[in-house]
């Protein structure tokens, strides 16, 4: 077996576990389960979404911006958690083709774009609004609801409505 450094990503079920890629003789991927990290996997409101990740990446308190996008099944189950994009202090580069192939990846009717800014001032900016209009047209074509955009602060976030 070929390992692949530990990903930025977990899936669901009732008890979600981190993954690693592992690589079997034949070069074919594969996931292999390395430390449960949440009990409670429902995610049907924007709190329980930031605590999630607050709880598990920090993500009030990272000096880098980071978007992070939750993939949800029909009940509001999580699917996954996916590391979208990681920028510096006040950018970062987004495209809807990798919030959607992973979320194609784990089957999602539904997800859920979780993204920070380091100066905790949680108004979004042009590109924010941007960026949630592109991935609201991308996802009504290919049938995969974006639920809500946050933007976590310290102590605090904010939705943004496309």
């Amino acid at each position: 077996m070929w390992f692949i450094p530990q990903q930025s990503f977990y899936f669901g079920g009732d008890y979600t576990n981190q993954y690693d890629v592992v690589l079997d003789d034949y070069k074919v991927p594969f996931l292999l389960p390395t430390r449960v990290l949440v009990g409670d996997n429902i995610c049907n409101n924007d709190e329980k979404v930031v605590e999630l990740l607050n709880r598990n990446y920090n993500l009030d308190s990272l000096a880098d911006e980071f978007m992070y996008e939750v993939a949800l099944n029909t009940k509001s189950h999580v699917l996954g958690v996916f590391e979208i994009a990681h920028g510096t202090v006040n950018q970062m580069l987004v495209s809807p083709r990798e919030v959607f192939q992973k979320a194609l990846l784990v089957s999602a009717v539904a997800i859920i774009l979780v993204h920070n800014h380091p100066s905790g001032n949680t108004a979004p900016s042009l590109d924010d609004k941007m960026i949630v209009k592109r991935i609201k047209e991308a996802g009504s074509i290919i049938g995969i609801d974006m639920l809500s955009f946050l933007i976590v602060g310290k102590d605090t976030f904010e939705r943004i409505d496309g």
